[in-house]
């Protein structure tokens, strides 16, 4: 089962004050995560601009949050609280299924009135491809992507098992790797590199590993060199809140990687 929730951790591990609590505003929520054609189960993120006096703040919002394709009917999202590192976000998803070259209205509506909308704009899979050349004598794989106007991440993904064959899934991402070509964008990524971040012990193996590209549309912001607040919050992306939620289109292309102790991978240029 392919689910949307960890593909941009940024989105979800954000500051627990998307926006400053202090300066005079008039919004009602800030929203952020994504839509993910390729995925079976879609989350957002909501919380509150303005803390309610009296309520804890992992308590579920009193809320109703809808998702609907342009033109369709709505389907009510279901709400679950998770605590990360930085405290409890207020998490929303549905099964529903998500449509290339779909745009998609997600509606927030506060029990006390308070509104906030977004339009999420899906990209369409047609002409979406992605290219995988492998490593050669410990150099980098070159991944290519066309047809999509913005690559929203690249990641490096390995199922990593122990001595008692218990397994776990380590992703990292190649984002400040990407850079745009001619005709589409090109990424130098060097699985060498993973290998000190894996921590692998002995006895400790990858039993799988996969490139994962994830196409957007034109609106997906440039991320890269901003901090996690200003990420967050763009004007004009929600209509009476903040922040952004974007639609994506996700491929995964198996690869072998370049996974040894005490070697990592040469460096190179795009």
């Amino acid at each position: 089962m392919r689910r949307a929730l960890p593909l941009i951790a940024l989105v979800l591990a954000a500051c627990e004050v998307p926006l400053d609590p202090i300066a005079e505003s008039d919004l009602s929520f800030a929203l952020s995560g994504y839509l993910d054609a390729s995925a079976d189960t879609q989350w957002v993120r909501v919380e509150r601009v303005d803390p309610v006096a009296g309520v804890e703040r992992a308590a579920p919002l009193d809320v109703t949050v809808t998702l609907a394709a342009e033109g369709g009917e709505p389907v009510v999202l279901a709400q679950v609280v998770r605590t990360f590192v930085t405290g409890p976000a207020h998490l929303f998803w549905t099964d529903a299924p998500i449509a290339p070259g779909t745009a998609y209205r997600l509606r927030v509506a506060g029990a006390n009135g308070a509104r906030a909308e977004t339009r999420v704009a899906v990209p369409d899979t047609a002409a979406f491809e992605v290219r995988v050349e492998p490593e050669r004598n410990n150099c980098p794989v070159v991944v290519t992507a066309t047809g999509v106007p913005r690559v929203a991440d690249v990641q490096t993904r390995y199922v990593v098992a122990d001595p008692l064959g218990r397994e776990r899934e380590v992703r990292f991402t190649h984002l400040l790797a990407l850079r745009r070509t001619p005709d589409g964008f090109r990424a130098l990524v060097h699985s060498g590199d993973d290998t000190s971040r894996l921590a692998l012990d002995r006895g400790h193996q990858v039993v799988s590993a996969e490139l994962v590209v994830a196409g957007a549309e034109a609106d997906w912001p440039e991320t890269v060199g901003l901090t996690i607040e200003q990420a967050l919050v763009f004007d004009g992306a929600v209509e009476g809140g903040g922040g952004f939620v974007g639609g994506v289109v996700t491929r995964r292309v198996p690869f072998t990687p370049v996974i040894s102790f005490g070697r990592s991978c040469m460096s190179g240029r795009l």
